[in-house]
């Protein structure tokens, strides 16, 4: 019932959400208060569009979130999280249907993990490599891209793009994202292959 409180008072405090606190209580409401902190910790984040919750989130974090550190303390140090969260019956490895999914060190909601699953299914079954001509490709990629001693990441991913039928390039501001893509687009275009780019760099900041 103490953590239920602390639990309560961090929804008050805005460190989470009314919904966080009932689903973690109607999931493990009977379990180690450890489980029930866990399951507030990875409504919460998912309500933030994360899709799951590391363990290390779980440690001690006085700084960023004061109350829920006091829960953590309150529920005394864990040797093992793991260990502790597959002991619940809201927890499984995904091979029953369990509210919550540990995959290795990281705690998804069902839904989230089943997903997950279903992206990496999609880009494992289709995303197979395409016949190119090799000696073909290591010249219009070195006409693309100055040829030097040192890894040319655009050109990594300009040959990537190239030889996958789908390929994600991905980068901070000013990393030459949009300046990649001109470059392989004009070579795709010039060979007759067509691409499709359903979110082009440079369309938004960050």
């Amino acid at each position: 019932m103490k953590l239920q409180k602390q639990l309560l008072e961090a929804v008050e405090h805005k460190q989470l959400r009314p919904l966080d606190v009932q689903f973690a209580l109607t999931v493990a409401g009977d379990e180690h208060p450890a489980v029930t902190l866990a399951a507030a910790l990875l409504s919460h984040d998912a309500g933030e569009g994360h899709v799951c919750l590391p363990l290390s989130r779980l440690e001690n974090n006085e700084a960023s979130h004061p109350l829920l550190a006091t829960c953590v303390s309150e529920i005394g140090e864990l040797q093992n999280w793991e260990e502790c969260l597959l002991t619940s019956q809201a927890v499984s490895r995904g091979d029953e249907p369990t509210p919550m999914i540990l995959c290795g060190d990281r705690l998804y909601l069902n839904r989230m993990w089943c997903n997950e699953r279903t992206v990496a299914r999609f880009f494992n079954e289709v995303n197979h490599a395409i016949e190119v001509d090799e000696a073909l490709l290591a010249q219009t990629l070195d006409k693309l891209f100055p040829v030097s001693d040192e890894i040319n990441w655009q050109k990594v991913a300009a040959a990537v793009a190239l030889t996958r039928r789908i390929s994600v390039i991905s980068g901070g501001p000013g990393t030459g994202k949009t300046t990649t893509v001109a470059k392989f687009t004009g070579s795709v275009n010039s060979n007759g292959r067509r691409r499709t780019l359903p979110y082009p760099s440079g369309c938004t900041n960050g």
